[in-house]
Formats: C-alpha cells, sequence, structure tokens
C-alpha cells in the first residue's frame, strides 16, 4: 500500500500484521498457571488504568466538562462519548457500580496478585501530583506503557486520540481477551472477577464500543488524508507499545511459572 491511508477499513488492513502479533502472542500461553497469570495482570493494569486517559481526553474535546457549562461540539460525537464514559467509569457489576479500573483491581487482589505499583501513582495524582512526576520514579514496562500513553493525550491530536481509541484499545480487545478467557476457562482457575471483566469488555466493546469508535473516527478524520495518516501513525506505535507489554508480560510469567513448577 502506498499513500496515506484513506479511511477506517484501509487502517485497519494496514495495521493487519501489528494486530495478528498481539493475537498469536506467546504469553496467553503461560496463562493457565495462577503465578503467571498473576504477573501478567500486574502488567496488563496499567493499561487498564491508562485506558481512561484516552477517553478522557477524547471526552474533554468533544463535550464541555467545565463549569459553567455550555454545548460543546457536534451532539451526536457527544453522545457516542457519553455512552462509553458511563459503562466504562461507573458499570454495574457483581460487586456493585464500579468503574472497570476498580473491578479490575478487585480481580488482581482476588488472585493474590499486587496492584500497589500502579495504585502508589492513582494515590498521588488524588494529591495533585502530576502524572509525569507521579510515574517518574516507576520503572518497568506498565510504567514506560502509561508514559506513551500520557504523552499521546498531553501532545496528541483528537485524530490522533481517536485513532488510537478505536484501532489499539476497542476493536482490537475483544478478540485479544478472547484469548485471555480461553486460557482462564482451560485452566479452571478462580479468577472469577477477571472473568467478568474480561467478558464485560468483549461484548461491550464488540457490540457497542467498537462501532462507536468506528464512527468517531469517521466523524473527526472525514475526508482528510492527513488527519488519517496521524490516526494510523499514533495507532502504530500504540500497538507496538502494547507489544513491548505483552513481551514484558509473557517473560515475567515465564519466570515465575518456572519458579512455581
Amino acid at each position: 500500500m502506498t499513500g496515506p491511508p484513506q479511511n477506517f477499513d484501509d487502517c485497519l488492513a494496514r495495521l493487519a500484521p501489528l494486530r495478528e502479533a498481539l493475537l498469536s502472542h506467546r504469553v496467553y500461553g503461560t496463562l493457565s498457571d495462577e503465578a503467571a497469570l498473576g504477573c501478567f495482570m500486574e502488567h496488563h493494569i496499567w493499561a487498564v488504568w491508562d485506558f481512561m486517559a484516552i477517553l478522557k481526553a477524547i471526552q474533554s474535546h468533544f463535550s464541555c466538562v467545565d463549569t459553567p457549562w455550555v454545548p460543546r461540539g457536534d451532539p451526536m460525537l457527544r453522545r457516542f462519548v457519553n455512552e462509553i464514559v458511563l459503562i466504562e467509569e461507573s458499570d454495574e457489576t457483581s460487586r456493585g457500580h464500579l468503574s472497570h479500573f476498580e473491578l479490575y483491581c478487585l480481580a488482581i487482589e482476588e488472585v493474590g496478585a499486587d496492584p500497589r505499583a500502579v495504585m502508589g501513582v492513582v494515590e498521588q495524582l488524588r494529591q495533585g501530583v502530576s502524572g509525569t512526576k507521579a510515574l517518574a520514579a516507576c520503572t518497568g514496562a506498565g510504567a514506560d506503557f502509561t508514559r506513551h500513553t500520557l504523552q499521546l493525550v498531553e501532545q496528541g491530536t483528537p485524530a490522533e486520540w481517536v485513532g488510537v481509541f478505536a484501532f489499539s484499545r476497542e476493536e482490537i480487545i475483544p478478540d485479544l481477551f478472547r484469548q485471555v478467557v480461553a486460557q482462564l476457562v482451560q485452566s479452571g482457575g478462580q479468577a472469577h472477577l477477571l472473568l467478568e471483566y474480561l467478558e464485560r469488555h468483549i461484548d461491550v466493546d464488540g457490540e457497542d464500543h467498537g462501532p462507536l469508535a468506528r464512527k468517531m473516527m469517521e466523524a473527526v478524520c472525514g475526508d482528510r488524508p492527513a488527519d488519517w495518516e496521524r490516526a494510523f501513525r499514533a495507532s502504530e506505535k500504540a500497538l507496538q507499545a502494547r507489544r513491548v507489554l505483552w513481551d514484558a508480560a509473557w517473560k515475567a510469567a515465564s519466570e515465575v511459572s518456572k519458579v512455581s513448577s
């Protein structure tokens, strides 16, 4: 393919090799081991948390979140974004109304893994510390992944935000999570809250949020190849960052699995 991508399907086709590399990643083969699953979750929780940074950037651009309130942007886009925020930030779960991040924190504790690294950053943010400063002392692939995401939010354009949201999150997540669910079911483990989280995302991303993300992309980029190119390049980098995160999770999970076997 030559020249900039022209539309959603064109971008998706060009991203197919990165997408397939993630779907066939060897990390899934380690997840039948309980200790290895915990390692995977300790890496993945960073992506669960920083997803909200992208979503909130999109929401703040396409709707008014300030006071006094004034109408802002296209009402259709406002509706799309706010529908997604409603579910992601305050879904109905087996533990009451929770954000998906809060549900994942309960899931990680259920399997005996440790969410303290990311929760330490969250607590600093509650105290008014900047994201850059809160992450400064954090090491590891999860923190690096989040740094990449926050840089995109701070320096990127709406086309890049929506591209990453659509192509590296909403479009691919259902298929990624099906790989994890298959391993959990096969192992017969007790990760009930993780299964709830994964199955909920497979449902809402595949049936609702994925199609909504596509509509946002088409509205934001329209017939402007430059915007489609920006969205594609940002999504390409985001999928590569996910591959690095998955590589690190596989390495950690494999080492723990060897120790526990």
